[in-house]
C-alpha cells in the first residue's frame, strides 16, 4: 500500500507485467490499466465486474482480471456431465458456435471434441449449473443439450431458441424454455446450483394476480398488465 495516499493494491497486480498476450485475444495485446469507472466493465473470462487494476484492450474495449489472466489454461478438460469425451483447447480465435449456449464469442477460450462428434464449448459454459431457479418462472429449470423439434421462444428475452443447442427447460410446464445465457444473467438467476437438493413441496400458486377485468399483476413484472 501507499503510505502517502493510503491506497492498497494486490501483490499479484503490482507484480504483473505491463503488457501481455492471451490465447483468446491474440490480435491485440492487453495492457495493465487503472480503471476509474467500472460500472460497465466486466472480465471476459469470469464475467465478474472488473477490479480497479485490470488488463485492457483499448481497440476492442475488453477487460480481464489480473488474476484471471495469470491462471493456468488447461489444454484438456474432462467434464462428463456436459460431454462424454475429453475436450481439447482450440488454440486460436475462431467463429465457432458453442453447443451449450448456442452463441459465437471469439473472446472466450473455446474447447472442441476431437473425437467423432462435432462438439464445441466455451470455457465458461462447460461448468454451468444443471438445475437452477430464476426470477421469471415459478418452477425450477434444468439444462438440456437440445430441444425437441418445434418453435421455441425464450421465457426471458422472448426471442427464438434454436432447438439444436443447449437451453434450460421446465419439467412441469411443457414448452417452457430459456436461452442458456438468459437463464444465467445476474438479474435473473440467484447463483445457486440446485441439482441434488430436494425441492420443497410448494403450494401451486398462480403466476399472476387478477386486479380487474383484463388487468393482472404478474410476478415477473412490477406494474399492472
Amino acid at each position: 500500500f501507499c503510505v502517502e495516499c493510503d491506497k492498497r493494491y494486490h501483490k499479484e497486480c503490482v507484480e504483473s507485467p505491463v503488457e501481455i498476450s492471451y490465447p483468446s485475444h491474440l490480435k491485440h495485446s492487453l495492457k495493465l490499466y487503472l480503471s476509474e469507472d467500472r460500472s460497465n466493465q466486466y472480465c471476459i473470462l469470469c464475467r465478474e465486474k472488473a477490479d480497479i487494476m485490470v488488463y485492457h484492450c483499448s481497440l476492442c474495449d475488453v477487460y480481464m482480471h489480473v488474476v484471471c489472466a495469470q491462471k493456468t489454461i488447461p489444454i484438456f478438460i474432462d467434464q462428463p456431465i456436459r460431454h462424454d469425451h475429453t475436450l481439447t483447447l482450440f488454440p486460436r480465435q475462431a467463429s465457432l458456435t458453442c453447443n451449450i449456449c448456442g452463441l459465437v464469442n471469439k473472446l472466450h477460450l473455446t474447447y472442441v471434441c476431437r473425437s467423432i462428434c462435432d462438439f464445441v464449448a466455451h470455457s465458461d459454459c462447460i461448468f454451468i449449473p444443471h438445475t437452477i431457479r430464476i426470477s421469471r418462472h415459478h418452477h425450477r429449470i434444468s439444462f438440456v443439450s437440445s430441444l425437441p423439434l418445434g418453435d421455441w421462444s425464450c421465457g426471458v428475452c422472448r426471442r427464438e431458441v434454436d432447438c439444436g443447442y443447449g437451453a434450460y427447460t421446465c419439467d412441469v410446464c411443457l414448452g417452457y424454455a430459456v436461452h442458456t445465457r438468459c437463464a444465467l444473467r445476474y438479474d435473473i438467476w440467484d447463483g445457486k446450483e440446485l441439482e441434488g437438493i430436494p425441492e420443497e413441496d410448494e403450494e401451486d400458486i398462480d403466476p399472476f394476480e387478477k386486479i380487474a377485468d383484463g388487468v393482472i399483476l404478474h410476478f415477473s413484472h412490477g406494474h399492472h398488465l
